[in-house]
């Protein structure tokens, strides 16, 4: 998260996606992050997963982490729609809005597809 600080605004308008150089060794969404909640949850997730990719990198992708605790998440909101879920609530928010934005539309219909039959 402080090498994503001294990224410049030049390499803020390159595309952030996984496979740009510039981004793929730093933690670079918190700067766009419009609450201090969605914050919170971006800096714990990030620390939680990079502490596991380190340790354990040949067998890890960055975000796999992220991708099962999102998954996890989802199959819980689903199975408790009436649940308040408030993490899956900010996960599922955009950045825009003060979410994280980590919860897209295309992966939350293929779990419903699974899940609401």
């Amino acid at each position: 998260m402080n090498k994503a600080t001294k990224i410049s605004d030049q390499d803020m308008k390159l595309a952030k996606k996984d496979g740009v150089p510039q981004f793929d060794e730093l933690i670079w969404g918190w700067r766009i992050l419009k609450s201090e909640t969605a914050k919170i949850h971006s800096t714990i997730e990030h620390f939680m997963q990079q502490t596991l990719y380190k340790t354990v990198k040949s067998d890890w992708e960055k975000d796999d982490l992220l991708a099962a605790m999102a998954d996890a998440a989802i199959i819980d909101k689903l199975k408790n729609p009436n649940k308040p879920s408030p993490i899956f609530d900010l996960w599922r928010k955009t950045k825009a809005v003060g979410g994280l934005g980590w919860i897209s539309d295309k992966r939350l219909q293929e779990f419903e597809k699974v899940f609401n039959k």
